[in-house]
C-alpha cells in the first residue's frame, strides 16, 4: 500500500495538535503535512516528524492548489467557513482527476449545532443521535456550523469522499506542541483561580456531552482508516458525533472548587452565579467569545446532548468516561503557566 499524503490544519491548536501526535505514530503509512501561518513554528513541527507548509487560510486559491497535492485533508482549524472547505474540496477534486489521489476530506464541526440556550437554569431532555439524518435536515440553517455541514455532506461523493466529525465539550490536557487546553471546563477553572469563587452560569443545571481530547484523536484516526478502506459511511450519512459522557456544569464546577480548596486556593466551595464582567474577562474567556457579547453565556450555560452512535458502530471505543477525572490535571497546567 502506498504512503497516504495527509494535510492537517489546526496543528497549533488544541484538537489538531493532539491529533498530530497520533498521526505521526503511523509514519510508515502516512506522510503528514501541517499548514501553519508563519515560519517561526516550523522547526517545532519538523522535529516532531511533520512536514510544514506555510500559508494563510484566507488565500483560497492557495488552499485549492495545496490540497490538490494530497490524498486527504483533515480540516480542524475552521468549522464555520464554507469558503475554506470549498477551496479544499476543489483542490482534492483536481488532485483526483490529475494525479489519481484518493480525495478525502474530514471536516471538523461541533455539537453546538444542537446547542439549546438554557442559561444554566435547566437541561433539555433530548439527546441527539447522529444516526437520525432526517432530524439534522430539519435544523435551521442559522444554527452554528449548519451551513458548512450541509455543503460538505452534500458534495458529490464521486468527486470527493467527505465526512464530518462533530466534537462536544472536549476536556483533558492535550499532547500537542502549543495549545494544550480546551474552553468550556477551562473557563470555569480560570474563573475560579482568578476570582476565588466557584462560578457557574445560572444554576449550573445545564448539561454538555463530553469527550476527552485523546478519545477525539482516536475518533479521527478510526474514521480516516474506515474512509481509506471504504468501510464506513460518508456524504449524507457521514456525520459523526464524538462523545463519551454527559456532564452537568454544577458537578464540574463543584469538582473544580474541591481541587482548589485542597490546594488552599479557595475557601468557599458554594456555587455562585457568574457576573457579566467575568463572562467578558479575556483572562477567563477566549477573545472570540469576548468580542461577541452573549456568546460566552450561551456556551457556558447552554445544553448540548448528543450520542456518538454512528462512531461506535464503526468500532470507536472511548477510554475516558468522566470529565471530572481531568479537572485536577487541567488545574495543575493552568497554575504552572
Amino acid at each position: 500500500m502506498s504512503i497516504v499524503k495527509i494535510l492537517l490544519t489546526g496543528a497549533t491548536g488544541y484538537i489538531g495538535g493532539d491529533l498530530l501526535i497520533d498521526l505521526l505514530k503511523r509514519s510508515s503509512e502516512f506522510e503528514v503535512h501541517v499548514l501553519i501561518r508563519g515560519n517561526e513554528r516550523s522547526s517545532t513541527f519538523e522535529k516532531l516528524g511533520a512536514k510544514v507548509i506555510v500559508g494563510s487560510q484566507d488565500d483560497l486559491d492557495f488552499l485549492t492548489k495545496t490540497a490538490s497535492g494530497f490524498d486527504v485533508v483533515i480540516s480542524v482549524a475552521d468549522s464555520m467557513d464554507v469558503g475554506i472547505s470549498k477551496a479544499f474540496l476543489l483542490g482534492l477534486e483536481q488532485g483526483k482527476q490529475q494525479h489519481h489521489h484518493k480525495a478525502i476530506l474530514i471536516q471538523t464541526s461541533g455539537s453546538g449545532v444542537v446547542l439549546e440556550p438554557t442559561a444554566g437554569e435547566y437541561a433539555t431532555e433530548k439527546i441527539w443521535s447522529d444516526l437520525d439524518v432526517q432530524a439534522f435536515y430539519e435544523l435551521p440553517l442559522q444554527a452554528p456550523h449548519r451551513e458548512l455541514d450541509i455543503f460538505v455532506s452534500e458534495y458529490p461523493q464521486d468527486k470527493v469522499t467527505t465526512a464530518i466529525l462533530s466534537p462536544t465539550n472536549i476536556y483533558g490536557v492535550g499532547r500537542g506542541p502549543y495549545n494544550r487546553l480546551s474552553f468550556i471546563n477551562i473557563a470555569f477553572e480560570r474563573a475560579a483561580i482568578k476570582y476565588r469563587k466557584a462560578y457557574v452560569v445560572g444554576k449550573g443545571a445545564n448539561i454538555w456531552s463530553s469527550s476527552h481530547v485523546k478519545d477525539l484523536s482516536t475518533a479521527y484516526i478510526r474514521l480516516l482508516d474506515g474512509l481509506l478502506q471504504g468501510t464506513v459511511s460518508h456524504g449524507l450519512e457521514g456525520y459523526y458525533f464524538v462523545e463519551s459522557s454527559q456532564s452537568r456544569t454544577a458537578e464540574v464546577v463543584q469538582r473544580i472548587a474541591q481541587v482548589l480548596q485542597k490546594k488552599g486556593l479557595l475557601e468557599d466551595t458554594n456555587l455562585v452565579e457568574m457576573p457579566d464582567e467575568v463572562l467578558q474577562d479575556p483572562a477567563v474567556i477566549p477573545a472570540l467569545f469576548v468580542e461577541h457579547p452573549g456568546l460566552a453565556k450561551l456556551a457556558l450555560g447552554g445544553t448540548s446532548r448528543v450520542s456518538a452512535d454512528r462512531l461506535r458502530k464503526i468500532g470507536w471505543k472511548p477510554k475516558y468516561e468522566d470529565s471530572l477525572d481531568a479537572v485536577a490535571e487541567e488545574i495543575d497546567v493552568l497554575l504552572a503557566a
